[in-house]
C-alpha cells in the first residue's frame, strides 16, 4: 500500500464525534468517531446505511453524509455524541490492518447554550435528570468547572452519587483535557493532571498557576522534584535562578523527609547539601533565601543550625498550646461513686484492677487531659472499660480512633460506640464540621491509638474540644510512630501532664505466647533459643514461628496458611502483614496479587492500573483521604461492582457505608489480603500471617516486628528467613524523630 509511507509527522486539526467506545482504561482509550469533513483514510458512509450507529436527527447532525475512523491514544474519557476539537497523526495498526489516528491533544468546546449544555448532561444521566439540573442550576458545567457549591435538595432525584459522576465527567472533559494540552508533550499523564484539578477545578487559574510556578506539580504522588524541574524550565526557562525554584526545592525536601522519616526540622548542614545535590547553580540563592527566613518567615521556622517548615513549627506549639489551655480550664463536677464504679467493673470483667489502675482511672477526677500508655497486655482497653463506667451517664462521651477497623475492635472490647477521628469532625466543602468557632458538644472524648495520629489530624481534633472537656488519650509507646511528620503522642510522654505509663503484662495476658513474646521482641530479648522448621509458644499455643531460608517457600507457606486460616475465619478476621508495599517476593503486591487470582475467578470484571489488576469482589484498602466522598486511608472494604465505564462502588463498615468511584480513582485504592506493617496499626485481626525477608533488610527492627505481631488477638504465624528475624532483633534502637513538640517540651518546663 503506497499510502502507508504517509509522513507519520504529519498532524492533522479537525472536528470529530465519538459514536462508540471501544475501550477505555487508565487513560487509554479507543473510539469510533464520525467527523463532517474528509480527511485521510476516514470512509464515507450515508445516513440510510448507518442509522443504527449514528444519530443523525440531533439539532446538530442534520446532514446525510459522514466519514468516521477510528481514534487511539492516551486522552480522557470521551462521551460519545459530543463534537471534540483533535489534533493528531495518522499511524497503521498492524493488528488490525488498518489505519487509525493517534491522539497529540483533543478537547471539546464547552457547552454555552441550554440546549447544548442538555445533549452533554444526557450522555450521562437521562433525559429528566437532565431537565433537573438545568432547571436548577441553567449554566451547571461553567458552575462546575468554576467551583461552585450545587445544592442537590434543588435537584430532586439527583443524590451524591450520581452528582459526582456528573462532576467527573465534565471536570475530564472541559478542565482536565484543557489542561492536558499543555502538560501532555512533557510527559504528564492525564491521571497526573487529573490529581491538581483537586485543589483548583477552575482551568483558567490552573493553566495560569501551573505556567506562573510549574512547581505545584510537586503536589501530585509519583512527581519527585528533579522530574517536575525539568518540566519546569522547558516551560519557562527563566526559573533556572530563581526563588521560586529554590522554594519549591525546600519545601519538597522537607515536605519528603517529614513523610518518610517523620521529622518536622532538620539540620541547616543537611539541606544545604540537599541543595547541593539538586540544584548547585542555586546555592547562593539558597543562602539569601535562609538570611530573609530569619528576619521574617515565609514558609520556614528557624532556630540556630535546625530549620524546618513554619506550618510544622505552627501545628505542633498550636497543639502544646490548646492542650495547657484544656488543662488548665475550670471543667463540670461530676457525682462520681468512685469505689462503687470499680467494684461493679471488676465483677463484670472477673477480675480486679491493681492500685495502679485505680490511680490511672481517678487521675481523670482532677485532670483535663490524661495520657494512658502501656505495651501490649498491660491492661489499656481495662482502664478505658472503667473511664467509661465511670463517666457513663454522666456526661457525653465519644471514643474515636483514627482507623476504622480500630474502632470496631473497641466497640467489641468495651461495648462502646467508637467512631473514626474524620467521622467524628465531620467534612464538608474542604473543611472539617467541628472546630474552634463551631466545637464538639462531647464532655470527654476518648482518642485510643493516639500514636498513629499525625499532627495534623491531632491539632484538629482538639481545637474542637469544647473548653472545659476532658481528654484521654490512649496508646501503645511501643508501636512504630505514625506515617508521616511528627510523633505527637510519643513526644507528650516528656510533658508534664498526667502520665498513666504501664509496662508490666497482667496476669491475664501471660498465657499468650503472642504478648509474652512481643514484649520480649521490643526490648531485644530473643524468645527463641534458636530457629526451629516450627516452634510454638504460649500456654494458649496461640504464638507459632517457622522459618525457612528460601524466600520463595516463605512466599509458598505464607499463601498456603493464608488460605486455610479462611477455612477456620472469616475473612475479614485473617490479614498478612509484611514489611514492604513493592519490589520483592514478599511484597504486599506480590502477595495480593497471588490471593486474589486464587480466590476470584478471571470471568469477572476488573480494572488495571499499569500491571496491577482488581477484580470485581476483591479485598480493597482505601490509600488515601477523600473527604468528599466520605472514606478514609487505611479504611478496608470490597470491591461489589465495576461498570462497563471502569467507574466501580466499594463497600465499607460492614456493607454499611457504599463508595462510588470514577475510573480514575483507581489509583486510590490497594488490594488488601495482605498489608504493610503501617497500614495495619491500631487495627486487630484473629488470625495474623506475618513475612519476613532480608529483601526488607532496610525496614527491620524490633518495632516493627512487635507491632506486626500484636495485631493479632488470637493466633499469630510468623513465617521468616533467620537472618531478617535476628536483624529485628539485634536492632531495638528505634528511629528517633526531631520534632518542634519535643524541642519545646524540653525547653518550657512551664509549660502547664
Amino acid at each position: 500500500m503506497e499510502d502507508r509511507n504517509l509522513n507519520d509527522s504529519e498532524i492533522f486539526e479537525f472536528k470529530i464525534t465519538p459514536v462508540i467506545e471501544v475501550y477505555y482504561n487508565n487513560s487509554y482509550g479507543v473510539y469510533k468517531f464520525y467527523s463532517k469533513e474528509l480527511y485521510p483514510h476516514l470512509t464515507e458512509r450515508k445516513k440510510s446505511l448507518v442509522e443504527d450507529v449514528f444519530d443523525f436527527d440531533t439539532p446538530s447532525n442534520k446532514y446525510d453524509t459522514v466519514y468516521y475512523g477510528t481514534v487511539v491514544g492516551n486522552m480522557q474519557q470521551l462521551q460519545c455524541g459530543i463534537e471534540y476539537d483533535i489534533k493528531a497523526t495518522l499511524v497503521f495498526s498492524d493488528k488490525y490492518k488498518s489505519w487509525q489516528y493517534k491522539v497529540i491533544n483533543i478537547i471539546s468546546q464547552r457547552p454555552q447554550s441550554n440546549e447544548e449544555q442538555k445533549l452533554f448532561l444526557q450522555s450521562i444521566v437521562t433525559e429528566r435528570q437532565a431537565d433537573i439540573l438545568l432547571s436548577a442550576y441553567p449554566s451547571i458545567v461553567e458552575d462546575v468547572i468554576n467551583g461552585v457549591e450545587i445544592d442537590l435538595s434543588k435537584t430532586s432525584g439527583i443524590k451524591e452519587a450520581t452528582f459526582s459522576i456528573i462532576k467527573a465527567k465534565i471536570l475530564e472533559n472541559y478542565v482536565i483535557a484543557d489542561i492536558l494540552i499543555l502538560l501532555q508533550p512533557l510527559g504528564v499523564s492525564y491521571n497526573m493532571i487529573k490529581k491538581l484539578t483537586d485543589n483548583e477545578p477552575n482551568p483558567v487559574l490552573l493553566k495560569q498557576k501551573l505556567i506562573d510556578n510549574p512547581y505545584i506539580l510537586t503536589d501530585i504522588d509519583g512527581l519527585g522534584f528533579k522530574r517536575v524541574d525539568k518540566l519546569a524550565l522547558k516551560l519557562n526557562p527563566e526559573l533556572e535562578l530563581s526563588t521560586k525554584r529554590v522554594y519549591a526545592c525546600i519545601q519538597y525536601i522537607l515536605e519528603e523527609i517529614g513523610s518518610s522519616e517523620g521529622h518536622t526540622w532538620i539540620y541547616l548542614q543537611q539541606l544545604m547539601s540537599e541543595i547541593r545535590d539538586n540544584i548547585p547553580e542555586c546555592v547562593e540563592i539558597f543562602k539569601d533565601i535562609i538570611k530573609t527566613e530569619k528576619e521574617n518567615e515565609v514558609i520556614l521556622h528557624i532556630e540556630e543550625n535546625q530549620v524546618g517548615l513554619k506550618k510544622y513549627f505552627n501545628n505542633e506549639s498550636k497543639i502544646l498550646r490548646l492542650l495547657t489551655e484544656l488543662q488548665n480550664a475550670s471543667s463540670k463536677e461530676y457525682d462520681l461513686d468512685f469505689e462503687k464504679v470499680i467494684i461493679q467493673t471488676e465483677a463484670k470483667l472477673g477480675f480486679s484492677f491493681t492500685n495502679e489502675q485505680k490511680d490511672a482511672i481517678r487521675s481523670l477526677i482532677d485532670n483535663n487531659v490524661v495520657l494512658i500508655t502501656g505495651s501490649a497486655g498491660s491492661g489499656k482497653t481495662t482502664i478505658i472499660q472503667g473511664i467509661l463506667n465511670l463517666y457513663r451517664n454522666k456526661c457525653n462521651i465519644a471514643m474515636c480512633a483514627l482507623a476504622a477497623k480500630a474502632c470496631q475492635r473497641i466497640k467489641e472490647v468495651t461495648e462502646f460506640p467508637a467512631i473514626t477521628i474524620h467521622r467524628l469532625l465531620g467534612w464538608k466543602s474542604g473543611e472539617f464540621i467541628y472546630n474552634e468557632q463551631n466545637p464538639l458538644q462531647e464532655d470527654l472524648i476518648i482518642i485510643d491509638e493516639a500514636s498513629m495520629v499525625n499532627s495534623y489530624l491531632f491539632l484538629s481534633l482538639i481545637k474542637a474540644m469544647k473548653k472545659g472537656a476532658k481528654f484521654v488519650i490512649v496508646f501503645d509507646f511501643a508501636q512504630l510512630p505514625p506515617i508521616g511528620a511528627g510523633n505527637i503522642a510519643s513526644d507528650l510522654l516528656n510533658s508534664k501532664f498526667k502520665i498513666n505509663k504501664f509496662t508490666k503484662i497482667h496476669r491475664q495476658a501471660e498465657k499468650s505466647g503472642i504478648l509474652v513474646d512481643a514484649n520480649k521482641i521490643r526490648v531485644g530479648d530473643n524468645p527463641l533459643e534458636e530457629p526451629q522448621s516450627l516452634v510454638t509458644h504460649g500456654e494458649l499455643k496461640d504464638m507459632h514461628y517457622m522459618f525457612r531460608e528460601d524466600t520463595q517457600r516463605i512466599n509458598d507457606l505464607v499463601i498456603q496458611a493464608y488460605i486455610k486460616a479462611l477455612d477456620i475465619e472469616d475473612i475479614d478476621n485473617v490479614t498478612i502483614i509484611v514489611p514492604r508495599k513493592k519490589d520483592c517476593i514478599n511484597s504486599t503486591q506480590e502477595i495480593n496479587s497471588r490471593i486474589q487470582d486464587l480466590l476470584i475467578n478471571d470471568d469477572v470484571p476488573f480494572l488495571l492500573r499499569g500491571k496491577h489488576k482488581f477484580k470485581q469482589g476483591a479485598k480493597i484498602i482505601q490509600k488515601v483521604n477523600d473527604y468528599e466522598k466520605g472514606v478514609v486511608n487505611g479504611e478496608i472494604g470490597y470491591l461489589k461492582f465495576i461498570g462497563s465505564d471502569f467507574s466501580f462502588v466499594a463497600v465499607y463498615d460492614n456493607g454499611n457505608k457504599e463508595i462510588m468511584y470514577s475510573k480514575g480513582d483507581v489509583s486510590d485504592i490497594e488490594l488488601a489480603y495482605a498489608l504493610t506493617v503501617h497500614s495495619c496499626q491500631g487495627s486487630q485481626w484473629k488470625k495474623v500471617i506475618c513475612a519476613l525477608d532480608m529483601s526488607h533488610f532496610m525496614l527491620l527492627d524490633s518495632c516493627l516486628l512487635y507491632t506486626a505481631i500484636t495485631r493479632a488477638s488470637k493466633e499469630c504465624l510468623l513465617i521468616a528467613e533467620p537472618r531478617a528475624y535476628m536483624k529485628c532483633i539485634e536492632n531495638n534502637k528505634g528511629k528517633i524523630r526531631q520534632t518542634y513538640l519535643k524541642d519545646l517540651l524540653q525547653n518550657n518546663t512551664n509549660n502547664l
